[in-house]
């Protein structure tokens, strides 16, 4: 079992202070002290040390509010891409049922809307928001086409087999498309 650690700024701050107190400890023949201190010098050594903790807790502060903001958008998204297997999996198949694959393009087009509105408030990103713009845009292209199918018994999409590698492609392509702003709102 891997043991992980998790180093905090201020921590690597009195790793690295106790390296050089241990440094000088065992070198104190090498360097000479006053029995002086100046106040400018501790003044400047107080000052500096503050700075950096500052410093440091500041951009992991930054960071952390960061990753929480893209771990949000990217779990807004994640249930996406479960849909759009769900779909390529009932169309490749020929088992969609029009109840579900209404159900399915409502969800998703409810959830890239969500993630779009999400995305305003958290990071707001021209390229981030056209691509989810462009994948609404595909999915409801996408739902015209599947549920203007006639059906079968059982409410089955009667797809046609000449279809079904169209279809099939323009699902691929939102589903290149989700992935696509995943990995754009991870790079924010």
């Amino acid at each position: 079992m891997m043991l992980k650690v998790k180093l905090r700024w201020r921590d690597l701050f009195f790793v690295f202070m106790g390296c050089i107190i241990a440094t000088v400890a065992n070198n104190w023949t090498y360097f000479h002290f006053n029995k002086e201190i100046s106040v400018s010098d501790l003044f400047t050594a107080v000052l500096g040390g503050f700075l950096g903790l500052y410093i440091g807790s500041k951009l992991s502060s930054d960071a952390s509010s960061d990753r929480i903001e893209k771990d949000l958008l990217i779990s807004e998204l994640s249930p996406l891409k479960i849909m759009l297997v769900e779909l390529h999996n009932g169309v490749e198949r020929n088992t969609l049922s029009l109840p579900v694959a209404v159900q399915l393009f409502k969800n998703a087009s409810q959830l890239v809307n969500s993630t779009i509105s999400t995305l305003k408030m958290c990071k707001p990103n021209d390229e981030v928001d056209f691509n989810l713009q462009l994948a609404l845009g595909k999915l409801r292209t996408l739902n015209n086409e599947v549920t203007n199918f006639r059906t079968a018994p059982r409410n089955i999409l009667a797809i046609p087999s000449a279809r079904n590698p169209i279809l099939l492609a323009r699902i691929k392509e939102v589903n290149e498309l989700a992935t696509l702003v995943i990995l754009k709102v991870n790079r924010l």
